[in-house]
């Protein structure tokens, strides 16, 4: 069997989180949109005590809609259905959380080991 090795480097924050998602978002039965993969990684690349306290509070909502033009509206459409396809979830105080299967092991390097098999 021959394994394919690729390495990306360089990668923003926002770069790195979202082909995390990308990546992810394959092996898991809920469907996810480009622009729902941009919102998560932009909420996954948020830094600072805004993170530690409520990373989707008020202020870190509207920081993100501000940096993708989006109404509050259109933003809270996206957490909802990235809640409902399991992606967020609310945790027990009802704050909105990321769910841990989503989260990359280390914020600047992660590896991902899997194999697909054909019945043939």
């Amino acid at each position: 069997m021959s394994t394919i090795a690729f390495k990306l480097d360089g990668l923003t924050p926002i770069e790195y989180f979202k082909k995390h998602v990308e990546i992810v978002s394959l092996f898991l039965p809920w469907e996810i949109t480009p622009t729902e993969i941009i919102v998560l990684a932009n909420f996954m690349a948020l830094k600072g005590d805004i993170v530690t306290d409520d990373r989707f509070c008020t202020s870190a909502r509207k920081q993100i809609r501000a940096k993708l033009k989006m109404s509050p509206g259109g933003l809270g459409n996206h957490l909802r259905k990235l809640k409902d396809n399991n992606y967020i979830k609310e945790d027990d105080n009802g704050k909105l959380t990321i769910n841990p299967y989503v989260i990359p092991d280390n914020k600047k390097f992660q590896s991902y080991q899997f194999q697909i098999v054909s019945d043939e």
